[in-house]
């Protein structure tokens, strides 16, 4: 089962200038929502374990009696989460080209019914998945390695 926090409210619009910031916790910015480990475990599921996004939000229905999780609030929370790691990925892709010795390797999985590239990009110590198009497009500052298409 979910941990439900119950946060009391309090109106402070009539004592303070300005918007109502009506006293939420950090992060918190509905009456109701998941808190950000559930999210992160949604995140985690779908993106490291590489399970869909419906079948994300059903393992969570089940697990966690989480009825109101559906397959967008997952995506939704990938994305920002994506958004929010775009400096991490950016210098996790330049390290494994800088490598002496990288390996690249692509497959094409079907997206939303249209072909796609995953390029998996690695060294000895980090591993990059990422989309590029076209296919095969290789990055042109390599300083060697092995190329598998």
């Amino acid at each position: 089962m979910l941990e439900v926090t119950n946060t009391a409210l309090r109106s402070t619009a009539a004592l303070l200038p300005g918007p109502d910031a009506g006293g939420l916790p950090g992060g918190v910015v509905s009456p109701a929502q998941y808190g950000e480990r559930f999210k992160a475990a949604a995140v985690y599921l779908n993106q490291q374990q590489l399970i869909p996004e419906d079948r994300v939000a059903q393992t969570l229905q089940d697990l966690f009696d989480a009825a109101l999780v559906c397959s967008a609030s997952v995506a939704q929370w990938a994305r920002r989460k994506t958004r929010a790691l775009a400096e991490v990925y950016r210098a996790i892709g330049e390290r494994t080209i800088e490598e002496k010795a990288p390996c690249l390797d692509e497959t094409g999985p079907r997206i939303a019914g249209k072909l796609g590239w995953l390029h998996h990009d690695l060294d000895a110590r980090l591993h990059l998945l990422s989309r590029r198009e076209p296919r095969a497009a290789v990055p042109g500052n390599l300083k060697g390695g092995v190329v598998v298409a």
